[in-house]
């Protein structure tokens, strides 16, 4: 072949072949949990002295009911949140909303990862990718409908964004039918042209997110095992007895677990899930939890027996381990159901049925603030400028700012 065929070859293919889009700037808060590891940590700060900057409505949806999904913080804090389950809204600094798109049945955890190109990753009936612009692209999905003889349906829970692009999720095959009847759960890893590297496949999955570092992925199942895949999706590690409710955290060689009846915290070996040490917080099961820089692991711990009646009355603990599972220190807090957060050397605390989110300093528990937030909900996310965004049962999305540079409160509608 002559040279210059050899090089309209090469053109040709390279216009044929997937481009990753632009890589665009960090995100302060880019998926559930900060991270891959779901650390639940940033070193960026908190405010010093907090007040509510603005709140948008998102949505409209019954108290009883999660309204929206947690914030997602993309750079320049534009935030992305999922409302009523339906719509994808952006969000820009100021509470305006720039769009929103309908991406059908939608999963409860929706909006789970900010891809490397700043737009959004969403499971659901459909995995698709919502891009700055709002427009979205399939990327993975089975649904057909034949009548009363075939159904088939898959649906994608926790997607995460790898570094080079790659997709891993959870995925629920649901065929029903008088031609057959399977349910099939799987894990897979999706190349950026959409097709599969590998699968992993299992009778169960909680929709606990998964969690990876260094092309080794983690995942916990409906039995209540921790599952270890290496890069090709193989398992080359199971632990048993791990809580499916409490998502994994990974820091420096060690996996963080919850014991399946919660009462203790377990640090393994990362990649052979061998016991490296073991904490109690018996006679409280453990909640929530953050890990710092430092290795130290932030802990939410309440009475196992919490009747909804007596929740809003009933107190807490808010403990802190070192990387070695050494009790640091201990704080009781005169609320429960605490959701946590790390900004810096500040602790968060969202307390939902208390309507409050609190901070105390990371090195000794003491309390540095608190305010008000009627109807507050799951976790906080942290952005730039000292800001935290936090959804209520309203359907609104609340930003908390340091009081020196912020107006007066104010209420944005779409």
């Amino acid at each position: 072949m002559r040279p210059a065929a050899v090089l309209l070859a090469l053109l040709l293919a390279a216009c044929h072949a997937p481009k990753p889009e632009p890589l665009a700037p960090p995100s302060p808060w880019p998926t559930v949990f900060h991270d891959n590891q779901r650390t639940n940590a940033t070193t960026l700060p908190a405010p010093l002295h907090p007040v509510l900057k603005w709140r948008t409505q998102i949505a409209q949806s019954h108290a009883t009911t999660r309204p929206i999904s947690m914030p997602l913080v993309a750079a320049g804090n534009v935030v992305y949140v999922v409302g009523d389950k339906t719509e994808l809204y952006k969000v820009h600094p100021d509470g305006s909303i720039e769009w929103s798109v309908r991406v059908p049945k939608m999963t409860q955890r929706s909006a789970d990862s900010i891809d490397c190109s700043g737009g959004v990753l969403i499971g659901g009936a459909k995995l698709v990718r919502v891009n700055t612009a709002g427009k979205v692209r399939h990327v993975a999905g089975l649904d057909l409908h034949l009548g009363g003889l075939l159904q088939a349906e898959q649906r994608f829970y926790c997607p995460l964004t790898l570094p080079d692009g790659d997709i891993i999720s959870y995925s629920v095959r649901d065929v029903s039918g008088q031609l057959a009847n399977v349910y099939a759960s799987e894990a897979e890893r999706l190349t950026l042209d959409h097709q599969q590297r590998w699968v992993y496949r299992s009778f169960g999955f909680s929709t606990a997110p998964l969690v990876w570092l260094d092309d080794r992925t983690y995942l916990t199942d409906d039995s209540d095992c921790l599952v270890l895949l290496d890069p090709k999706g193989a398992v080359t590690a199971k632990l048993q007895d791990v809580s499916y409710r409490n998502t994994p955290v990974l820091f420096k060689g060690k996996v963080i677990v919850v014991s399946k009846d919660r009462h203790s915290i377990h640090w393994l070996d990362a990649t052979t899930l061998s016991l490296l040490s073991r904490a109690s917080v018996a006679p409280d099961v453990a909640r929530a939890r953050a890990c710092g820089p430092d290795g130290t692991l932030y802990i939410s711990s309440q009475p196992q027996a919490t009747p909804p009646t007596k929740a809003a009355t009933m107190a807490g603990k808010l403990l802190a381990f070192d990387a070695a599972g050494k009790l640091k220190w201990s704080r009781s807090v005169p609320h429960i159901s605490a959701q946590l957060a790390l900004a810096g050397d500040t602790l968060l605390a969202l307390f939902s049925g208390n309507d409050l989110l609190a901070a105390y300093r990371s090195s000794d528990g003491k309390q540095l603030w608190s305010i008000s937030i009627p109807g507050c909900i799951g976790y906080p996310a942290i952005g730039e400028d000292r800001t935290i965004y936090v959804v209520d049962r309203q359907g609104g999305l609340n930003t908390i700012g340091e009081a020196a540079s912020a107006a007066a409160v104010t209420s944005a509608s779409p």
